[in-house]
């Protein structure tokens, strides 16, 4: 029969093979983002691993008490160094690719826009995302990024929108503001971006991905056009003179039930300062936001999944509702 100094001294070396196997598989898996399959391995490898534990423990006569201790532990062991080593891969790779990024993609959206104009469609306006602290932080990044907005992504309000058109979809209430002039910068300030815009509408935007569970780094919006899949823009233009976007009060809806709330506050302070940043940012890369522009600023509350059937009402202070219903 094994002492208890053997028991312990064959888990450890179990235990080690279990974490080097392991390590190795998840940064392999977690550099290639798919981190399911990285915790799908290491479940299997720690069943493997508990399995050959139990079966030595009972060849070397160890009591009952031991197997059953054996089991669980490896179970609890594999679990928590899936999850750690999974999601400590994910952030590395997130901060490494965050390096440089500017240089890397500041081309992608120019190229997308032509591609996309070349097809037959055009530019309606440009879309702002990542606009909260908490989604910079999980992405590893310090500022927000910008899509276009094309004519094909306009969808009308209280009108079927085909689910089976996109990926992954989900909703989220917006500010959007139109344009009556021009933006040029360098420079420009909020009273600028104040006074050359017409109205404010209330928007949805339907954000899209073609990475698995949405495990999207800032290089993946990008190359996805900020995410963006499609907008629903309500029928009430309001001036903005006077009014304090950051304290716009918002309810987002799903088939008649509150799904979240949040305040204008919410989108870097204010809508305003979310456009004013795009303003600039697009300036300083050679595009001009023309009269007529329509500018999503973020959104207000976090997003919700839709899917056929659904039906997503946004009621913002001041500006109205806009509902977007998916078939």
């Amino acid at each position: 029969m094994l002492t208890l100094t053997a028991i312990v001294v064959d888990g450890v070396i179990y235990a080690s093979w279990l974490f080097i196997v392991a390590a190795g598989l998840t940064l392999v898996y977690g550099v290639m983002r798919i981190l399911n399959l990285a915790h799908g391995s290491l479940y299997a490898i720690g069943a493997f691993t508990t399995a050959w534990a139990v079966g030595a423990a009972a060849a070397a006569g160890a009591s009952n008490a031991v197997l059953l201790l054996v089991l669980p532990a490896g179970a609890i062991a594999a679990a928590a160094v899936g999850a750690e080593l999974g999601e400590g891969v994910a952030r590395a790779v997130h901060a490494l690719r965050g390096q440089g990024l500017d240089r890397r993609v500041a081309p992608r959206p120019r190229a997308r826009a032509a591609a996309r104009t070349g097809a037959g469609a055009g530019i309606v306006g440009f879309k702002i995302g990542l606009t909260s602290a908490a989604m910079q932080q999980q992405l590893g990044v310090d500022q927000p990024d910008y899509g276009h907005l094309f004519t094909d992504m306009l969808h009308a309000a209280d009108t079927p929108i085909p689910t089976s058109a996109f990926l992954q979809p989900r909703a989220e209430p917006e500010v959007a503001l139109v344009l009556a002039q021009p933006l040029r910068g360098p420079g420009l300030s909020v009273a600028d971006v104040l006074s050359a815009t017409a109205y404010a509408l209330p928007a949805i935007e339907i954000i899209d991905s073609r990475i698995t569970d949405w495990r999207i780094g800032l290089e993946d919006t990008i190359a996805d056009n900020a995410s963006s899949g499609g907008l629903v823009l309500g029928g009430t233009p309001t001036a903005i003179a006077g009014r304090d976007l950051s304290l716009l009060g918002c309810v987002l809806r799903r088939n008649g039930r509150i799904q979240h709330t949040g305040a204008g506050a919410a989108v870097m302070g204010s809508p305003l300062l979310a456009a004013t940043w795009l303003a600039n940012t697009l300036t300083t890369r050679g595009v001009e936001l023309a009269a007529g522009h329509v500018i999503l600023t973020g959104s207000i509350t976090a997003a919700v999944a839709v899917q056929a059937g659904d039906s997503i009402t946004a009621t913002l202070d001041h500006l109205g509702t806009v509902t977007a219903v998916f078939d």
